[in-house]
């Protein structure tokens, strides 16, 4: 038999979702600001480069983030 989900339940789970965001934001805006870069001419346009990249910031967002890091 399931367990019925409460309000206490839906509210936890925003909560964690909420704070998920928060935290991954500056991350997402990175991201961002990198893709901007590329397509003003700024930066390289390189599968390579735009690799190395987001491995590097994946690596950056796990060992701050920890257990909240996002994955794939």
């Amino acid at each position: 038999m399931p367990m019925p989900v409460t309000d206490a339940a839906y509210a936890v789970d925003a909560c964690r979702k909420f704070q998920t965001l928060c935290l991954t934001a500056g991350f997402d805006l990175a991201r961002a600001q990198y893709a901007a870069g590329v397509q003003s001419g700024l930066i390289e346009r390189s599968l390579l480069a735009s690799a190395a990249f987001e491995r590097r910031l994946g690596l950056l967002e796990r060992w701050l983030l920890g257990p909240w890091a996002r994955s794939v």
